[in-house]
């Protein structure tokens, strides 16, 4: 069976459905085969680990027919330890033990320094670079989008754009040609932004509905709505939020991934 792998940060996986959810109602159009969706999506994780899990996932999974990714703030930084270690998960931080790297990773370590702004961009960009060399000499079709334009500021220095110059931007799903996820959302549906004062959440992130008009629009431009009761769903999840503990309740589940049948 076909294998489509999704990765990226919190856009991935949430406490609430994301885009990759939505995949299979309009990659199904595409073709008639069946396929298996498989989301490795980690809430904090860089870019940088975003790059090396595609990586890890492309060298670990056989019968990938595509990979979709989703590159969040280049500002993240995850920290190892080369070791089996159980790590107190903090209010932003949560950690777990890879058996494919065998170290102990430590998600959503921010670094918010304007003196590292250009160089965390540079890195971001090279971590693209990267994994698109990577899948075209693996013979991976592949789709790349961003989370907002944080994910690739306009920076002006030479090193920045030279490198620019050599990525494959017909990869990109975008909106109005720079734009991601969040600045869409911000535009057409910001009553789809779970609002900033609200203490479950103070990190703007997109509702389901925002997740969905996405893939719907900015992914494959369709037509086709989902049924009735399930836009409904998605229309008014503001009002019936399912709400958890905490963000990480999810992320927990990583630990099964290593299980999928490879």
């Amino acid at each position: 069976m076909k294998k489509i792998i999704t990765h990226g940060h919190c856009s991935a996986r949430y406490k609430w459905p994301t885009w990759p959810d939505f995949l299979h109602l309009y990659e199904q159009e595409q073709t008639v085969s069946m396929k298996q969706y498989i989301n490795l999506g980690k809430p904090g994780i860089s870019n940088e680990n975003i790059a090396r899990d595609i990586v890890k996932s492309v060298l670990k999974f056989k019968d990938i027919s595509h990979v979709y990714v989703m590159w969040g703030a280049p500002h993240r930084h995850d920290s190892m330890i080369d070791s089996k270690q159980e790590i107190e998960n903090t209010k932003e931080t949560w950690s777990m033990w890879d058996p494919d790297f065998e170290w102990t990773v430590t998600y959503n370590k921010n670094s918010h320094n304007k003196q590292t702004i250009k160089i965390d961009s540079l890195k971001t960009l090279e971590s693209i670079l990267y994994t698109q060399l990577f899948l075209n000499k693996h013979n991976i079709d592949y789709t790349m989008m961003i989370y907002d334009t944080r994910t690739l500021p306009l920076i002006q220095t030479k090193p920045y754009m030279e490198i620019s110059k050599q990525l494959d931007w017909t990869k990109f799903k975008l909106y109005k040609d720079i734009y991601g996820l969040r600045d869409f959302t911000e535009d057409l549906y910001p009553e789809h932004l779970h609002e900033k004062n609200n203490t479950s959440d103070t990190h703007l992130h997109p509702l389901p509905y925002a997740h969905y008009k996405w893939v719907k629009d900015i992914m494959f431009k369709s037509d086709i709505e989902v049924p009735m009761p399930m836009f409904g769903e998605l229309k008014n999840w503001k009002s019936n939020e399912h709400k958890k503990n905490d963000w990480m309740s999810d992320a927990k589940v990583v630990r099964q991934w290593e299980n999928i049948d490879a």
